[in-house]
């Protein structure tokens, strides 16, 4: 059972994000009583669908930082509860397939990530998740690939680390070479499959090609 609270703090929750994590925490504990009196078995799950009600343009936002902080705090909540956790994570208040969107998705969704949540929804809409675009939710694949990468941390160890490999290159060589790079370069480096690593007149070309109608 999917309980989802989305109190607007400044509108329909007091402005503070802390009150507003309130709220929605009481509106879950409400609902999950509610659930477990018709069925004791009955499983939920705590899905926060808090934001921030925007005061100079009179919208509701869900693109800017409160709404990751939101989704942190939520996913905190639900672990200490030791429910699991989900939201719509991966969002933009842009209309377009612009910067906006790249920055406030990248945003929404790796702080959600950190913060815990075990559920990400949303993806491929924009617009204040007005409309879908399949152009976006390519980008989406592409953002969470990129945050897997960063949920994997810095493995250290005696296989990672390894004095040999140094000593094999010795002062002035180069690790390109190296049987260790060829062992590990694809579990350690992510490799993207849409973002333009490459040289301008290589990458003009595989833009041509990779965008053709």
């Amino acid at each position: 059972m999917l309980v989802d609270s989305g109190p607007m703090a400044g509108a329909t929750a007091p402005v503070t994000l802390a009150s507003t994590l309130v709220t929605g925490n009481a509106e879950h504990l409400a609902s999950f009583v509610l659930a477990k009196s018709v069925n004791p078995n009955a499983p939920v799950v705590y899905m926060s669908f808090a934001r921030i009600f925007d005061m100079k343009s009179s919208t509701v936002a869900q693109g800017g930082p409160e709404y990751g902080m939101l989704r942190t705090g939520a996913s905190q909540m639900a672990s200490f509860y030791a429910i699991p956790s989900a939201g719509r994570e991966i969002l933009t208040d842009s209309k377009l397939l612009d910067v906006q969107l790249g920055m406030e998705k990248m945003g929404t969704a790796l702080l959600s990530a950190l913060g815990g949540t075990n559920m990400v929804m949303a993806m491929g809409l924009i617009g204040s998740l007005n409309a879908i675009s399949l152009e976006a939710l390519m980008m989406d694949h592409e953002v969470i690939n990129y945050i897997k990468r960063v949920l994997k941390e810095i493995q250290v160890d005696n296989d990672t680390i390894k004095l040999s490999v140094f000593k094999e290159a010795g002062i002035g060589g180069e690790f390109i070479s190296s049987d260790f790079t060829a062992e590990y370069f694809r579990k350690e480096l992510w490799i993207p499959d849409l973002l333009n690593r490459g040289n301008e007149e290589l990458g003009t070309d595989f833009e041509k090609e990779s965008f053709k109608v």
